[in-house]
């Protein structure tokens, strides 16, 4: 009886592996077919979680960037249509680490897309880092140890996805000569 309860609840966890994979998987092809990947940090399991929750704001973000000329669309912010989204376009520069402020959302995810030019983004160390504010509205700023960060690059097409536990900062120096980038950035609901 054991033995079979075992294979009953390894079934079922196994049901639930496949099932989180489909639904990343539907997400990643989607924005693969419009030439955008998600970088290698992108956390697939809470991708998974996030888009079956909130469905019908992915689909809409998606929509938005399938049917948007994202090189040429002015900056500013746009609105989603048919739902309370909002679409940021930045054109922007990567500015040195000191001057960039760390930051993680309580009730957002951010979707960031980098459109031209090259981002550099920080992860930060959890172990090393706090919170040196209250929340305001929905973010918070940390103190870190910059020799415990994980710096990456995003380059044209890369999609980062920070959800409440990817503490980092955006928009930081990158070895490159140019230090000029586009960006879009959405922030979707985060359901708990």
């Amino acid at each position: 009886m054991y033995n079979k309860l075992l294979c009953v609840i390894g079934a079922f966890a196994f049901s639930l592996c496949i099932y989180a994979q489909s639904s990343a998987d539907e997400v990643k092809n989607a924005f693969s077919n419009i030439g955008l990947n998600f970088h290698e940090t992108t956390n697939i399991q809470e991708l998974s979680r996030q888009y079956t929750k909130n469905k019908q704001q992915w689909d809409a973000a998606i929509a938005w960037l399938q049917t948007t000329d994202i090189k040429t669309i002015a900056k500013g912010k746009h609105a989603i249509e048919g739902i309370n989204l909002i679409a940021s376009v930045e054109d922007t520069q990567n500015a040195n680490l000191e001057s960039r402020s760390s930051e993680s959302h309580y009730h957002h995810i951010d979707l960031q897309v980098v459109v031209n030019g090259y981002e550099g983004f920080c992860l930060i160390d959890h172990a090393t880092s706090t919170p040196n504010c209250k929340w305001r509205e929905d973010v918070i700023h940390y103190d870190y140890d910059a020799s415990k960060m994980q710096f990456i690059i995003g380059n044209p097409g890369t999609v980062f996805l920070f959800f409440p536990s990817d503490w980092h900062i955006a928009k930081v120096q990158t070895p490159f000569a140019n230090q000029t980038l586009r960006v879009i950035v959405i922030k979707l609901d985060y359901v708990e």
